[in-house]
């Protein structure tokens, strides 16, 4: 069984800062559990082809191949699913998204005869720069002690187109998931680009977790079913509506947050 050495990460190969090396993720303020009056989780999509997005695609430090790399050289534990409780090897990771295909070669048996032909089988692995969504579950909290209503990610899934043994596309789906918890010590010591100022770089956390700079729609939140939107049989089939779901949701929190408070 697979189990990640506490306390490793995944070095990255190139950074504008060498100081950004030495920071260490800042720890969340403590939450009692008696203190979170409302929690509501919340499923997102961030579409790396988004003009906010983009800075996660900068050939020095790709999102998308530090954290396919840090899930098949074995530096942390990827998840089967959103539940995180199962997880892959690192052998499993490779198999994952990779389809075979059948081709015919020339017979060794027959080398004259050119029409003497074999199948035979090989794997495709799949390519990280085909990836360009990543799939983020987060709690939504309201903390009664600190009178504060922030989100918290969970875990993010890069997210892959599968195809079976015939080439077919079976849709996109979450290659696995990965903590968020986990990723930390890797994310604040990969910067993203700033297009707007080379002297004032961000790192991945900041991105994600402190900043949000982020642009993504919802795909799915907590509900007895336990079905995406796009799943549910009143917005199968009808994208439009589906999108218009996925507004309704960001509207809800934002509502809530606001009937917080008396001015």
């Amino acid at each position: 069984m697979y189990d990640a050495p506490a306390g490793t990460h995944y070095e990255p190969k190139w950074n504008y800062d060498p100081h950004v090396m030495e920071n260490v993720p800042v720890p969340y303020p403590y939450l009692r559990e008696g203190d979170v009056k409302f929690r509501r989780r919340v499923w997102r999509v961030v579409d790396l082809r988004q003009k906010m997005n983009r800075d996660l695609t900068w050939p020095g430090n790709p999102l998308t191949k530090i954290v396919y790399d840090m899930a098949l050289e074995g530096k942390i534990r990827p998840y089967m699913s959103d539940s995180l409780k199962s997880w892959y090897t690192p052998e499993d990771v490779k198999k994952v998204g990779a389809y075979e295909v059948v081709t015919q070669i020339q017979d060794w048996m027959f080398p004259d005869d050119e029409f003497a032909t074999k199948d035979t089988a090989f794997w495709v692995n799949p390519d990280f720069e085909k990836i360009q969504k990543f799939q983020i579950m987060e709690d939504w909290i309201f903390d009664y002690k600190h009178s504060v209503f922030k989100p918290r990610i969970i875990a993010i899934a890069p997210m892959l187109k599968f195809k079976s043994t015939s080439g077919q596309d079976l849709g996109e789906f979450p290659m696995f998931w990965l903590k968020m918890d986990d990723l930390r010590p890797t994310f604040v010591k990969t910067e993203v680009f700033n297009r707007y100022n080379d002297a004032m770089r961000i790192t991945v956390d900041d991105f994600f977790n402190n900043l949000r700079v982020f642009d993504s729609y919802v795909v799915r939140h907590s509900n007895q079913f336990n079905r995406y939107i796009a799943d549910q049989p009143e917005f199968k089939d009808d994208g439009i509506m589906a999108l218009l779901e996925s507004d309704r949701i960001k509207n809800e929190l934002f509502v809530f947050e606001q009937d917080l408070w008396e001015y």
